[in-house]
């Protein structure tokens, strides 16, 4: 079982999807991340790509975030999300949107915001993570203050990234790599 590390759910265990068809983010890596951001968020959206059991958006939310867009093309990881979002008694279309649909071919009306956080953990052994740094920036789906994670394994590294986004910082652990993207001042 994976857990909220830290906020309003601190401590609740929530589902995993098969670790046959994913590869959840280890708690100890969800919890470097969310320190480096700040820990805590007043309000804003998140977007969670290749969202797996949801385990990064709802640690966003329970840290302050107000909204969730969970995007995955996995029908197990589909139903982990609804039911970790039952568990959380969070409320479809107010709290949360699920998103049944390969990130890199979607374009739905769902996706008709900006987002202050989004976090993006592609599988590794397809090296996803330059495709959805540009995916993002195309569809401009970042707020003007706003902060890009991709998850890779740390020896990626980004070739070709879009001219309105700047790369502010690296971290590792293990053999994760976490890079934070944000636009261009």
């Amino acid at each position: 079982m994976l857990r909220i590390i830290s906020g309003q759910w601190k401590g609740i265990k929530i589902h995993e999807v098969d670790r046959d068809q994913t590869r959840p983010t280890t708690d100890k890596n969800k919890e470097s991340l969310f320190n480096s951001l700040g820990q805590y968020f007043e309000g804003g959206s998140v977007l969670d790509l290749y969202a797996g059991s949801g385990a990064l958006g709802f640690e966003a939310l329970s840290r302050g975030m107000d909204y969730a867009l969970f995007i995955d093309k996995a029908q197990p990881a589909i139903r982990t999300i609804h039911q970790n979002a039952q568990l959380l008694k969070l409320h479809p279309g107010i709290d949360y949107d699920v998103l049944h649909a390969d990130v890199l071919s979607t374009i739905h009306p769902r996706i008709n915001r900006q987002f202050a956080l989004i976090l993006a953990d592609p599988p590794y052994q397809k090296e996803l993570a330059e495709h959805t740094l540009q995916w993002i920036d195309q569809r401009n789906l970042l707020e003007p203050d706003g902060l890009i994670v991709i998850e890779s394994l740390k020896s990626y590294v980004f070739t070709h990234i879009p001219e309105r986004l700047e790369i502010i910082k690296e971290k590792t652990s293990g053999i994760t790599k976490f890079s934070y993207f944000q636009l261009r001042r």
